[in-house]
């Protein structure tokens, strides 16, 4: 997720260094969701049957599906801090473009002159 989200971000300009400890932590609930679906389809399925002491068959959901629920509630946050809904698109401005830099200007992209 992190290469996916880093070039969306750089692009809308809403990514500085102070905004690295959100951003790990919108991955890693991506991270977490995707763990948690991946044990759901292990189990084939997000719902179970268990016989309880009486004998009569239960439906159960699988407890990755809670997991899942909460990654991807802490994923949404993330989103929305960084502005990448359309409701919260609004509301995020972009920071500050950098001054350009005259000698990095005047060497060019690769350190040499144009």
């Amino acid at each position: 997720m992190w290469r996916r989200l880093v070039p969306v971000l750089a692009e809308l300009r809403v990514l500085t260094v102070a905004d690295l400890a959100a951003l790990e932590l919108t991955c890693s609930a991506w991270a977490d969701m995707a763990e948690a679906q991946a044990a759901i389809d292990a189990a084939g399925g997000a719902w179970y049957t268990t016989i309880n002491d009486a004998g009569s068959e239960m439906v159960r959901a699988h407890p990755a599906l809670a997991e899942r629920a909460d990654a991807w509630r802490r994923f949404k946050v993330g989103l929305v801090e960084f502005g990448l809904t359309p409701a919260a698109r609004a509301k995020v401005a972009p920071a500050e473009a950098e001054a350009a830099d005259p000698l990095e200007e005047f060497l060019g992209p690769r350190g040499l002159v144009k």
